[in-house]
C-alpha cells in the first residue's frame, strides 16, 4: 500500500469555475464532517476553557497571552502573546523544548509527533508537526510553533490525547472502493485505494476517531471536466466520512525545469524581439501587440529565452534558422496535444519576429498571461520556493464550455454556451495559476491545501493583486461585459453568507483582504508583503466545513505579519486597517477580555446598588468592544434589564442597579458586548445561556432567621437522603465531611468534587453525592452513575414569615475537562408547599459550576407560604444506550448552608428569632444529653433523636415554660455515631446535630 502522505502530496484541488454556472458550483457528491455553525467559536465554551487550570497556569507564568481553543480537544488552537524564550540549536529543537517545558498541562502527545516543515518568512519561523497513532497519520492533526527571533509568539495544538481506536480494519479494500463508488453516476475512468489514515471528527464538544481508507475515484463530467473524488471511507462501517473533488498530478517533470541561458551582449549577435497580437486583459478591452516573455528559441544548435518583454540576444553571430515553439520557461501551450511552433530565419543584429499566424490569439494570450502571473508570484514568494519554476502545461480549447480549471495543468475552454474562450481572459488564467501557487507551496511545507473556500479566495487574490481590478472575469460572457465575481460592492459577510460552496465562500476571505488593501492605502506592495508573510500560517489545511476557524487564523496571522516587535498586544503599524477590513466581512478575533468582580450577597433596602468591576481589555480586542453591561432581573421576573458599565478610573468600571425595597431578590451578571451584539467575558460564566448557570444573587433589606449549616445550626430539621424512585447505582447523597476528587491530586484547579464544606470557620459537614474512597483515587470514583439521586428536606413551617427568602450553597459538576459526554445531565432544585405532593422548579439546568455557588429565591414567587414547605435537590446521570459510555457522564454535587431570610427591620427579626430556641450539651455526648428549651408561649414540646437512616431512636413528650426548662435524655441504648435532635415546640421545629461517642 502507498503511504498516505506521499499520495496526498500528489493531489491537487480541482478548480472549475463551474460545471454549468460559472459563478456557483454546488456539487451534491461533496461530504464534510464539520457541522454548520452560526459562529466560529462558542464564546461560552471559550470562556470556560480559558478559566481552566491549564490556561490560567500558562498565563500566570508567561504574562499577556490570548487563546482561541479547539473546543473538541480542549487544547489551544491558536495561542499568542508576548515572546517566550526557548532554547535549541534549530527551530525544531526550540519548538519541541517549548512544548515539553511549557505545555505539560495541555497533555500534548509529543512521542507521536513527526516534523513536517519549518518554513521561514521575512519575520517569522514556523515549525509544523503532524501526529500519528500506531503508525498511521491523523489527517487533520497539526502542532504549530511560531518563532520570532528564536522566541515563541504563537502555538497551536490541534492534536489528540484521547484516541482509543481499533486500527485493524473491518472492511477490506474492495469494500471501501465499493462504498466510495456507490452514489457516483458519472463515468469512472480509474480508481485507487491508497491506504489507511485516521480522522478526528468533531462531535459536540469532543471528537470521535475514525479509521479511514483514502480512495480516489477519477471521473469525467458531461462538460469535460475531470474530477478525482478524494474519499475517506470508514474502514469499519463503510460510511463516507468526507469527500472532496481532487485530481491526480499529471507529471510536469518539475525536476526537468528549463535552464535559462545567460548571455553576453555583442554587436554581431543575433538578437531581437518576439511579439504577437494578444488580449492583454480580455475580449472586451481589445488587442495589442505585446512581447512574448521567456519564450524558447532554438537556433545555432543552442537554446535561448526571451526576457519579460520578449527581447532576446543569442551567441549566434551569423544568419541562422530558428525554431520557436510556443513554450518557454514557465508555460508550454497545447491545443489538442499539439504545441504551436514558428520556424523563421534570423539575421545578424536585431530581428523583430511576429508569432501571429503561427499560433492563434487564444494560445498566444494564454501563454503571455501564464508568464506574467509566474513573475508576479516570484517577486513576492520566498526565494527558496521554486516548485513552480518549470514550464506548466497550458491546455487550450479543452472539451466543454464556460469553464477553466486547474488539475496540475491549467485548462481553458473554447467559446460556446454563452461564454467566451476563457484563454482570452487574463485574470481567469491568473486565478487558475493561483491554485498552483497554493498547492505547490503547501506541498513544500509537507501539508495539503485542503479548504476549498480558502483556495478560491486566495486564487482570486493572486489574480486581483496583479490586475488591480476587483471585478474578476470580465469578458467571460458573450452577451455582456459582466464578470464572475467582484469585490468593490455587496461584501460577503461571515457567517450569514457562508453557503457551503467554495467560490461563494471564498469571496468572504478575499473580500477581507481586498478591503484591508484599500484601508491600507490601496498599496499592493504593502498588501502583498503582509499576505505572503501570513501565507506561511497554512490556515487552509483544515477540511471543508471549517472555514470560520481558517478565516480567524488568517486575521491573526495578518496582524502578526504587520507587527514589528513580536507582540501584537501593544498594537501593530496597520492594526486598525487590518481589523476593520476583516470586520467588514464578519471576521474577528475571540474576545479574551477579563472582568474581575466580587459579587454582592446582601444589600440595604431603598439604596442604589453599585456594581464595581475591573476590566482588562488590550488590543486587538479593544477594537471589537461595543460596551460592557450589568444585566439584572428582579424576583420572579424572567426579562433581563441592563445598566451600562462606565469607566471610573484606570481599569475600574461600575454600573448601578436601581434601589429596591426590602424583601427583594436581585439576580445579575456582567458581560461585554462586541460590535456584532455577541456577549463575551460573562461573569458568572454561562449565566446568559438559555440553559443557564446561576447568576449572582443579592438579597435586599432582609435578615437571616433560620440557618441550617449541618455543623452548628440545623433549624430546618431532618434531611432525607434518597427517596422512592431514585435509581442511581452509585453516587447517592450522603451526610459527611467532603473528601474531594481531583484530576491531579493536590492541584486544586483540577477539582471535580468539593474537598471542604462551605460553612465559614470550623464547619466540616455537608451533604455530598457519595465521597470518593480516597482523594488520590481517579475522578469518577463513586460519582453519580446510572440514574438520579434525591436529597429532600423535612416539612418547614413558614407561616410566621410574611416574605420568606431561601438561600443555599450548592456544587454541581457535569462537564469537567476530562469527563465523558459533558454537559448532558440535569441538576434540579424543586420546592413544594404541600409536603411534596407537587413540586415546582427553582433550578433546571445542565450548566455546571465546579465550585460552591449561592442561589436565593422568594418563596412566594414559586409556591404559597405554608407549614408544609419542602425542598429537594436532584443530581442525575442520564443513560442513553449506544452513545459513548452509554451516555454516562461524571456527576458530582453537594449542598450546604441553607438560610431563610425575612424582610423587615432588625427589631422585628429579633422578636421572631427569640420566640423559641434550644441549647444542647454536652455535644459530643457519651451516656447522657441535656436539652434546654425556651418558649414564650409555654407550648407542648416533643423531643426526638433520629439516626442517619431516619429512624427515631428516642421520642420524649413534655411541656416548656417561658423560662428555660432542662430535659435529660438517657443515651445508654444509642450506638456511637451521628444523630439529629429534633425539638418541636408548638408550630416551631428546631434541630441540632448530635455526636454520640463511646
Amino acid at each position: 500500500m502507498k503511504h498516505t502522505l506521499s499520495v496526498l502530496l500528489l493531489l491537487f484541488a480541482i478548480n472549475a469555475w463551474s460545471n454549468n454556472n460559472p459563478e456557483f458550483n454546488d456539487d451534491p457528491l461533496l461530504v464534510t464532517f464539520y457541522p454548520a455553525k452560526d459562529m466560529v467559536y462558542d464564546l461560552h465554551t471559550q470562556q470556560v476553557l480559558r478559566e481552566q487550570a491549564a490556561w490560567q497556569n500558562f498565563v500566570a507564568a508567561h504574562g499577556t497571552w490570548y487563546v482561541h481553543f479547539n473546543e473538541q480537544n480542549q487544547k489551544p488552537h491558536r495561542a499568542y502573546g508576548q515572546p517566550i524564550s526557548t532554547y535549541g540549536s534549530t527551530p525544531a529543537e526550540q519548538a519541541l523544548n517549548f512544548v515539553e517545558n511549557y505545555l505539560g498541562n495541555f497533555n500534548i502527545p509529543t512521542s507521536d509527533l513527526q516534523l513536517t516543515s519549518t518554513p521561514e518568512g521575512r519575520k517569522y519561523q514556523y515549525v509544523n508537526f503532524r501526529q500519528t497513532y500506531q503508525g498511521l497519520d491523523i489527517l487533520n492533526s497539526r502542532l504549530m510553533v511560531k518563532l520570532f527571533n528564536g522566541q515563541v509568539i504563537m502555538f497551536g495544538a490541534d492534536v489528540f490525547s484521547d484516541i482509543e481506536l481499533d486500527t485493524n480494519p473491518s472492511l477490506a479494500e474492495d469494500g471501501a472502493l465499493a462504498a466510495a463508488l456507490a452514489d457516483i453516476t458519472l463515468p469512472v475512468t480509474s480508481t485507487t485505494v491508497q491506504g489507511l489514515s485516521i480522522i478526528a471528527v468533531p462531535t459536540g464538544y469532543s471528537n470521535t476517531y475514525h479509521l479511514v481508507y483514502e480512495v480516489q475515484v477519477n471521473t469525467l463530467s458531461a462538460t469535460g471536466i475531470p474530477a478525482n473524488y478524494h474519499t475517506l471511507v470508514d474502514a469499519h462501517t463503510g460510511e463516507i466520512m468526507y469527500r472532496d473533488n481532487l485530481v491526480r498530478h499529471i507529471d510536469n517533470c518539475p525536476t526537468c525545469a528549463k535552464k535559462k541561458k545567460v548571455l553576453t551582449m555583442g554587436m554581431l549577435n543575433v538578437s531581437g524581439n518576439v511579439s504577437a497580437e494578444v488580449y492583454p486583459i480580455g475580449p472586451y478591452e481589445g488587442t495589442s501587440t505585446e512581447g512574448l516573455p521567456f519564450l524558447e528559441i532554438n537556433t545555432g544548435g543552442d537554446t535561448f529565452y526571451t526576457d519579460i518583454d520578449g527581447n532576446f540576444t543569442t551567441t549566434v553571430t551569423g544568419p541562422s534558422m530558428a525554431t520557436i515553439p510556443l513554450s518557454g520557461l514557465w508555460s508550454t501551450v497545447y491545443t489538442n496535444n499539439v504545441t504551436p511552433s514558428l520556424n523563421t530565419n534570423l539575421v545578424e543584429g536585431n530581428n523583430n519576429v511576429s508569432y501571429d499566424g503561427s499560433a492563434n490569439i487564444k494560445e498566444l494570450s494564454a501563454y503571455r498571461s501564464v508568464n506574467l502571473i509566474h513573475e508576479h508570484m516570484k517577486q513576492w514568494m520566498p526565494a527558496n520556493f521554486t516548485s513552480l519554476d518549470y514550464s506548466m502545461v497550458t491546455n487550450i480549447d479543452v472539451d466543454g464550455e464556460c469553464n477553466a480549471f486547474y488539475d496540475g495543468t491549467i485548462n481553458f475552454f473554447d467559446i460556446g454556451g454563452g461564454c467566451n474562450a476563457t484563454s482570452l481572459i487574463a485574470d481567469v488564467i491568473y486565478h487558475e495559476y493561483g491554485h498552483g501557487i497554493n498547492d505547490k507551496y503547501y506541498q513544500t511545507q509537507g501539508e495539503f491545501f485542503t479548504n476549498g473556500a480558502m483556495g478560491e479566495g486566495y486564487a482570486d487574490f493572486w489574480a486581483i493583486s496583479l490586475t488591480d481590478n476587483p471585478h474578476l472575469g470580465q469578458g467571460f460572457y458573450t452577451d455582456n461585459e459582466d464578470g464572475i465575481r467582484r469585490y468593490d460592492e455587496d461584501p460577503k459577510v461571515y457567517p450569514v453568507d457562508l453557503v457551503g460552496e467554495v467560490h461563494a465562500d471564498g469571496e468572504i476571505i478575499m473580500g477581507a483582504w481586498y478591503d484591508t488593501h484599500l484601508l491600507m492605502g490601496a498599496d499592493w506592495d504593502a498588501t502583498l508583503e503582509l499576505f505572503v508573510e501570513a501565507y506561511g500560517g497554512l490556515q487552509a489545511t483544515t477540511f471543508n466545513g471549517n472555514e470560520g476557524a481558517a478565516f480567524v487564523d488568517v486575521l491573526l496571522d495578518a496582524l502578526q505579519a504587520d507587527d514589528d516587535d513580536g507582540d501584537i498586544s501593544n498594537g501593530t503599524p496597520n492594526d486598525a486597517s487590518i481589523v476593520d477590513g476583516f470586520y467588514m466581512h464578519g471576521i474577528t478575533l475571540i474576545s479574551n477580555a477579563t472582568l474581575n468582580h466580587d459579587d454582592i450577597e446582601e444589600h440595604e433596602a431603598n439604596q442604589d446598588i453599585d456594581i464595581v468591576t475591573g476590566l482588562i481589555l488590550n488590543f486587538p480586542f479593544s477594537q471589537y468592544l461595543s460596551q460592557g453591561s450589568v444585566f439584572y432581573r428582579i424576583n420572579g421576573d424572567t426579562d433581563w434589564s441592563s445598566a451600562p458599565l462606565e469607566l471610573q478610573s484606570g481599569i475600574q468600571y461600575s454600573a448601578t442597579i436601581p434601589a429596591q425595597p426590602e424583601g427583594t431578590v436581585v439576580y445579575y451578571y456582567l458581560g461585554l458586548e462586541d460590535i456584532y451584539g455577541h456577549l463575551s467575558g460573562i461573569q458568572p460564566v454561562g449565566a446568559e445561556l438559555d440553559d443557564p448557570n446561576l447568576p449572582y444573587v443579592i438579597v435586599v433589606g432582609s435578615s437571616v432567621i433560620l440557618e441550617h449549616d449541618f455543623d452548628f445550626s440545623e433549624d430546618l430539621g431532618f434531611w432525607q437522603a434518597g427517596v422512592a424512585g431514585d435509581n442511581s447505582t452509585t453516587g447517592d447523597w450522603e451526610f459527611d465531611t467532603p473528601v474531594g476528587s481531583f484530576g491531579t491530586f493536590g492541584d486544586l484547579s483540577t477539582v471535580v468534587a468539593p474537598y471542604e464544606d462551605h460553612t465559614p470557620g470550623a464547619g466540616e459537614f455537608c451533604f455530598v453525592t457519595e465521597n470518593t474512597v480516597d482523594p488520590t483515587a481517579g475522578i469518577g470514583t463513586n460519582d453519580v452513575d446510572g440514574g438520579h439521586t434525591t436529597l429532600r428536606s423535612a416539612n418547614i413551617d413558614l407561616t410566621e414569615f410574611s416574605n420568606p427568602i431561601v438561600a443555599y450553597w450548592r456544587w454541581y459538576t457535569n462537564a469537567p475537562p476530562s469527563g465523558a459526554n459533558p454537559g448532558q445531565d440535569w441538576w434540579y432544585v424543586q420546592v413544594s408547599d404541600d409536603g411534596g405532593d407537587n413540586w415546582t422548579f427553582i433550578e433546571e439546568t445542565r450548566s455546571q459550576d465546579i465550585k460552591w455557588r449561592r442561589n436565593a429565591f422568594r418563596v412566594q414567587d414559586y409556591v404559597d407560604i405554608t407549614d408544609e414547605f419542602r425542598m429537594q435537590f436532584i443530581a442525575s446521570d442520564s443513560t442513553h444506550i449506544g452513545q459513548y459510555l452509554d451516555g454516562g457522564s461524571l456527576i458530582e454535587a453537594a449542598l450546604d448552608d441553607i438560610l431563610v431570610y425575612e424582610a423587615g427591620i432588625e427589631d422585628n427579626v429579633e422578636e421572631l428569632a427569640q420566640q423559641t430556641f434550644i441549647s444542647v450539651y454536652p455535644n459530643p455526648a457519651t451516656d447522657v444529653l441535656f436539652v434546654n428549651i425556651r418558649s414564650q408561649q409555654g407550648e407542648k414540646v416533643s423531643i426526638q433523636l433520629v439516626d442517619l437512616t431516619g429512624k427515631v431512636v428516642i421520642d420524649q413528650r413534655t411541656k416548656a415554660s417561658a423560662a428555660d426548662s432542662k430535659h435529660r435524655i438517657d443515651l445508654g441504648d444509642c450506638s456511637p455515631g451521628m444523630y439529629l435532635l429534633q425539638v418541636k415546640a408548638g408550630d416551631k421545629l428546631m434541630s441540632e446535630k448530635v455526636t454520640i461517642r463511646e
